[in-house]
């Protein structure tokens, strides 16, 4: 994944992504799709990011959006399928038809072909779903869920955050993996951090801890190193600008990190020895 894609920079795709750029949705979402195609991702980590970047891109309602998300939404299905997580691929597979009836609904003739295609593939219980969904849609779990979506991608950092606690629900409550979760969670809190929100910011480098220790005990060294390292920078601006939380979750870091060389570096500058609250009767 390309720096510009992950980190908050101003004027970053990501940043204008955070200001309620539509078109940066899209563009952040093929990045994903094109990475995940190519296997310079991890394919479970980049069905869930595309689909999330897919999904803000889809949120004013445009057919050709909608489609595409319909697309994720199958193949992130059948991959879940895969994996013996039935009831996400219910739900994903029950999207997916909403999605493209949404599309047919604006026009859009390719969704029609789609749905013809797609329909008789599918579990009868997302058949089922869908057809709950189609007959009352504002009591649908969907009709929130469009919601707290449509707001994000207006710039909304209330919507944004509303997104990352769902998603730690999701994960507390397993209705999710863990690695969707952490996808989701990180994904949702550069979305808020790029907007300049500091509790975002500290989210972040919450998640940022949580996913560096997962990826180690996956094995998945490198990428480890670079979130433990992002992880570090964000937590020390934070916490020398008096943020309480960022230097407990600093210190945290710290000590998770400490053994290993990716964090000598930026020890060495003296802002994040600084940074930290004094220990023992040194």
């Amino acid at each position: 994944m390309t720096v510009e894609a992950l980190h908050c920079v101003p004027g970053s795709l990501l940043g204008r992504a955070a200001s309620g750029d539509v078109t940066a949705f899209g563009e952040l979402a093929g990045i994903w799709a094109s990475n995940t195609a190519a296997g310079k991702v991890n394919y479970a980590e980049g069905i869930v990011a595309t689909g999330f970047w897919q999904r803000l891109a889809s949120a004013t309602g445009d057919g050709n959006a909608l489609l595409e998300l319909a697309e994720v939404l199958l193949a992130h299905g059948t991959f879940a399928a895969r994996h013996d997580r039935e009831a996400r691929a219910i739900w994903l597979g029950a999207e997916a038809i909403r999605r493209l009836e949404q599309s047919a609904d604006v026009g859009v003739e390719a969704a029609v072909a789609r749905l013809v295609q797609v329909g008789p593939l599918l579990r009868p219980e997302s058949l089922l779903v869908a057809n709950q969904w189609r007959e009352d849609p504002i009591a649908s779990e969907l009709s929130d869920f469009d919601r707290v979506f449509r707001d994000a991608a207006g710039g909304s950092v209330a919507a944004v955050s509303e997104i990352y606690q769902n998603a730690l629900a999701d994960v507390e409550q397993e209705n999710i993996g863990v690695l969707e979760g952490l996808v989701l969670l990180e994904a949702t809190a550069r979305l808020g951090a790029a907007s300049g929100d500091l509790d975002s910011a500290c989210r972040l480098g919450k998640v940022l801890i949580r996913r560096a220790s997962f990826d180690r005990s996956c094995g998945v060294d490198d990428p480890a190193c670079t979130r433990e390292g992002e992880c570090l920078s964000i937590l020390t601006s934070l916490a020398a600008a008096d943020s309480d939380e960022a230097v407990s979750l600093l210190a945290q870091a710290v000590e998770e990190f400490l053994p290993r060389a990716s964090i000598l570096s930026a020890i060495a500058d003296g802002r994040i020895l600084a940074s930290l609250p004094p220990k023992g009767n040194c």
